[in-house]
């Protein structure tokens, strides 16, 4: 969940009682608030839907439905609220910049903005505004927007959490003398700002004026303000210092925790101090509450190996190392080099050679690899990560048909034909007579893109005598033989994709037979088509370009007109569209 600290979000429950409401629904709205005035937040939320069932329209109950389901952290409920207050009070802007809160911490960064930018348009120097404008695009990973709204805000009235969030920018982003600036700013606006505390207590912590951080965390512990993430941040301070029955002093304060990287460090002085026990019960823990299949966690994993290793518990070391290594393949090699470091206990490597073998390892290493590229293919990510995970893959295995075949994915996607055929070529090779129908199929594919089509179509023959009942063989044959001019067999493959697809979602393919109807001339069939579509997609783009130039076909010159136009409103890079209507100007 996103975190809810620095908004200048004030709802206040006191609006002004011009507004005029029945009696029945004043009554039943006073009631709810006397109800969560003493925490019974069932009944408020009864009456409230009383009092709005009396009148819909009523004002401070719609509003107090949102501003209690939002601290409720029913975000969706409070969004529907304020959707109901817009529309009865349109004019009213508090309602856009409360309704962008719900969508901020639903995660509906571009819905947040349009609303934000709503309220702003009215009002261009609502400071509020801007400074949780500024907040959306820090959590939306948009540094340089951010720090203009930040500044925005500043510009109109200077505020504590704008400074502290132009600060928290500045320090993610290694400018540690801004950083320190701008959180001196907001101090000086408000000398207890917790958040700001926080902040300048990690910076001197980093300058090793340990004495000065310590004395923040102190002044947050009396104020009350203290957190499980300040006593991790405190107990490093000794634990950099390799203080450690100190660190473990301040780890070990809170009665319960949940925050992994704080039983991780715990765990990690206990094994620093010979607690093998203590630090397995903390480690484990730390798993619990983490995902043990993230690879951003394979150092917990890695470290829990060494210690359930030094606790006796050698299976489970094993297991744990491999799952590590699984993760993240790069680990084992990083603890050969850097040893003992801050967060690392050793080198698991080493410590367990004797209870795995080599090959076991390179196992692993490869599968680890294969798996984070195949993830990122299917992500859409097809850039130099996938390439260099399935690289190292191949690099720890030169025989492996799975890896070149990945590979090749990723080349065609990356246009590399030539590249993408050679590991093609390769995958064949290697598997020559076990070969699958996707994978001659893929070969076809990379053929067809290299306008090779009689190879394309021999191994797309061979795909479909492999595996007769894939809808996708015959649709990218037809796109082959409609290439060739054999648009007679190309209708044919299509109809029987269609035919196999019956029962699913088969838009694309009704889309490549209107083309292919538009190419034999048969254009009210074409048109019967783009209609069947349109009905059910009617903002498919394409299918309003291919109507167009059946029209055309027709010379129904103001239909194909207004279908082209269609299309471009819909998809205004539509290339195919621009070309329709520069063919008719031309008429």
């Amino acid at each position: 969940m996103l975190q809810r600290i620095g908004i200048l979000f004030i709802f206040s429950l006191f609006i002004s009682t011009v507004y005029s409401q029945n009696k029945a629904s004043e009554k039943a709205y006073k009631k709810a608030i006397s109800y969560f005035n003493k925490g019974q937040a069932v009944e408020g939320f009864d009456y409230l839907q009383k009092a709005l069932k009396a009148d819909s329209t009523h004002k401070k109950a719609l509003y107090a439905l949102g501003y209690y389901q939002f601290q409720a952290q029913k975000y969706d409920s409070a969004r529907m609220a304020f959707d109901r207050l817009i529309v009865h009070y349109p004019k009213d802007t508090s309602f856009y910049h409360y309704r962008a809160l719900t969508r901020l911490y639903t995660e509906d960064y571009t819905g947040a903005e349009k609303d934000f930018q709503h309220v702003l348009s009215i009002d261009p120097k609502d400071e509020t505004a801007w400074n949780d404008l500024g907040y959306l695009y820090y959590q939306w990973g948009k540094e340089k927007e951010a720090n203009e709204a930040l500044d925005r805000s500043i510009s109109v009235r200077p505020s504590r959490s704008a400074w502290y969030y132009k600060a928290l920018l500045a320090y993610e982003q290694d400018e540690k003398g801004k950083a320190k600036d701008y959180v001196q700013k907001a101090l000086v606006l408000d000398p207890a700002y917790p958040n700001a505390l926080r902040l300048n207590a990690t910076l001197l912590a980093e300058d090793k004026k340990y004495p000065e951080a310590v004395k923040i965390y102190e002044g947050l512990l009396q104020a009350g303000e203290i957190e499980d993430e300040d006593f991790l941040d405190w107990g490093m301070i000794y634990y950099r210092q390799k203080k450690y029955e100190d660190a473990l002093y301040y780890f070990d304060l809170p009665d319960s925790t949940d925050n992994v990287n704080l039983l991780y460090y715990k765990g990690l002085t206990q094994y620093r101090l010979k607690k093998y026990p203590e630090a397995l019960t903390s480690l484990n823990q730390a798993t619990q509450e983490l995902d043990s299949e993230a690879e951003e966690n394979a150092p917990i994993l890695y470290d829990l190996a060494i210690v359930k290793f030094q606790a006796g518990s050698r299976k489970e070391a094993v297991e744990d190392f491999l799952h590590s290594i699984y993760l993240m393949p790069e680990i084992a090699q990083q603890r050969n080099q850097v040893g003992d470091t801050l967060e690392l206990l050793g080198n698991a490597v080493l410590l367990l050679n004797r209870l795995y073998t080599p090959g076991q390892l390179d196992s692993v290493r490869i599968m680890g690899y294969y798996d984070r590229a195949d993830a990122l293919v299917e992500d859409g990510d097809i850039g130099e990560d996938a390439l260099h995970s399935i690289n190292q893959a191949i690099s720890l295995d030169t025989l492996g048909s799975n890896a070149y075949f990945l590979r090749a994915r990723i080349y065609y996607f990356q246009e590399k034909y030539a590249e993408a055929l050679r590991d093609m070529n390769k995958v064949f090779l290697l598997k020559k007579n076990t070969l699958k129908s996707y994978e001659h199929y893929w070969r076809g594919l990379v053929y067809s893109a290299m306008d090779a089509f009689d190879n394309a179509l021999t191994d797309y023959n061979k795909a479909i005598q492999l595996e007769p009942s894939e809808s996708t063989y015959y649709a990218d044959r037809a796109l082959v033989l409609s290439a060739i001019g054999e648009n007679s067999s190309a209708l044919q493959d299509i109809n029987q994709a269609m035919q196999l697809e019956k029962e699913n979602d088969h838009t694309y393919l009704i889309l490549i037979r209107a083309s292919l109807l538009n190419d034999e001339g048969q254009y009210e069939q074409a048109i019967r088509d783009c209609d069947t579509v349109i009905t059910a997609q009617p903002e498919n783009a394409l299918a309003y370009c291919m109507r167009g130039f059946a029209h055309k076909g027709l010379r129904q010159t103001p239909k194909a007109l207004a279908d082209f136009t269609k299309a471009l409103s819909l998809e205004p890079d539509m290339e195919e569209a621009k070309a329709g209507l520069e063919d008719l100007d031309g008429q």
